[in-house]
């Protein structure tokens, strides 16, 4: 996991010392968040998240601590599920797939909800995960 986060924070960096940077689609102080909350949806495509975390100015001090601590989840779910392939209706096959999903569901609930309260509130909506 170690060797994945550095490698996702120096494709981050790069983007960020090639001049670009967009901070509309990432705030400093919900960094953290965003990061976090993309690192946990098994469908954000990781190596596209990189480049656009180092676009939008997420700083490196909010990314690499929410990429650790995001990829842990889905890590353990796709190695349970990848090593319980050969009996799919055993115990682990079946909560692996459930992690999935309920990491998938709570994260997208998580965000509907956020941006409900922001337009009842007048607030600008948090930033989107990037997702292909």
């Amino acid at each position: 996991m170690h060797d994945v986060a550095s490698g996702s924070a120096a494709a981050a960096c790069a983007c960020r010392r090639g001049g670009w940077s967009n901070r509309r689609l990432a705030r400093r102080r919900r960094g953290f968040l965003t990061v976090l909350t993309a690192r946990l949806i098994p469908l954000v495509p990781f190596s596209l998240f990189n480049y656009a975390a180092g676009v939008t100015g997420v700083s490196l001090r909010a990314y690499a601590p929410a990429t650790l601590l995001g990829i842990v989840p889905g890590t353990v779910a796709y190695t349970t599920l990848g090593g319980s392939l050969h009996h799919p209706a055993s115990a682990p096959f079946l909560a692996s797939i459930t992690v999935i999903v309920l990491l998938t569901a709570v994260v997208i609930l998580r965000e509907r909800r956020q941006r409900r309260v922001a337009r009842q509130t007048g607030e600008a909506p948090p930033p989107v995960p990037v997702a292909s």
